[in-house]
C-alpha cells in the first residue's frame, strides 16, 4: 500500500515486498523504527529543543555472517541491498552523514542515498585471525577462546580489538559530536552501537551481550550538548 499523498510505500508493504517472514537477521517490525525516530525528532522540534540529533544505523550484513561467520571487508547479501534501498525514504534528512570504512557500511549508505564522509571512529571491531572464520572454526584452534571473549571485555579476540577499546573510541566520539548541532547520521557496526548505547546509559560494558542490534536497525539519539539521551 502507499501513501495517498506522497506516493510512499508503507512499512507493511517495504516488509512484504522483501519476503515478508520474521528472521533472526530482521525481526518483524523492524520498519517501524524509522517511523518512530521521525516522530520524536518532530516532537523535540515542537518543544523548541535546541539539540544536536544523531540517528545510528546498523549496516547491512554479507553473506558470511548471515551464516554467523566472523566478517571480511565484503559486499552486501542480497537481502540487505533490497531493505537498504526501501529503508532510504525513511531515513531522516541530515545536515552530516559519516560512515565506517568498511565495503558493507559504504555500501549501505549509498544504498540509502546518503552522501557520507568516511569516519574511522565508527569502524567494526577488529577480530584478528578470527576474520573469516566460522565460530566452529575458532573453537577448533582455540578451544574456549569465544567463551573467553564473551566474558571478559579486554579479552582480545583472535588477537584483535577489545571490546574496552571499541567502548573507549565509541565514546570519543559521541563526547565529539555532542554539540555538533542538526541531524547527523552514522553508518556503522553493531559493536559501535551496541557500544554507544551502553555508554549512554552508563551499564557496565558486560552488558554487551544482552543487547540485540539486527542489520538496517536506527537507533535516535538527542544530545543538549551537555549529555546524550537514548530516544526509543
Amino acid at each position: 500500500m502507499r501513501h495517498s499523498a506522497t506516493g510512499k510505500l508503507r512499512g507493511p508493504e517495504i516488509f512484504r515486498r522483501c519476503g515478508g517472514e520474521e528472521d533472526d537477521h530482521y525481526p518483524l517490525g523492524w520498519w517501524l523504527q524509522p517511523l518512530v525516530a521521525k516522530a520524536a525528532i518532530r516532537n523535540a522540534d515542537a518543544r523548541g529543543m535546541r539539540a544536536t540529533r544523531l540517528t545510528l544505523v546498523c549496516s547491512g550484513i554479507t553473506h558470511r555472517m548471515r551464516k554467523a561467520g566472523f566478517p571480511l571487508d565484503e559486499p552486501l547479501e542480497k537481502r540487505s541491498i533490497e531493505l537498504a534501498r526501501l529503508l532510504a525514504q525513511h531515513v531522516p534528512k541530515a545536515n552530516r552523514v559519516l560512515v565506517a570504512p568498511s565495503l558493507r557500511a559504504q555500501q549501505t549508505a549509498h544504498l540509502m542515498g546518503l552522501c557520507a564522509a568516511v569516519h574511522h571512529s565508527l569502524r567494526d571491531q577488529n577480530y584478528g585471525v578470527w576474520e573469516g572464520k566460522m565460530p566452529d572454526e575458532v573453537e577448533a584452534v582455540q578451544p574456549g577462546s569465544l567463551a573467553a571473549w564473551r566474558a571478559d571485555p579486554a579479552y582480545r579476540p583472535g588477537g584483535g580489538e577489545p571490546l574496552t577499546e571499541v567502548a573507549t573510541r565509541t565514546a570519543r566520539f559521541l563526547d565529539s559530536m555532542r554539540t555538533a548541532g542538526g541531524q547527523l547520521i552514522a553508518v556503522t557496526h553493531p559493536a559501535v552501537v551496541r557500544t554507544a548505547m551502553i555508554h549512554i546509559l552508563a551499564a557496565p560494558l558486560t552488558s554487551y551481550w544482552r543487547i540485540d542490534t539486527p542489520p538496517l536497525s536506527l537507533i535516535s539519539l538527542y544530545s543538549d550538548s551537555t549529555r546524550w539521551v537514548l530516544r526509543t
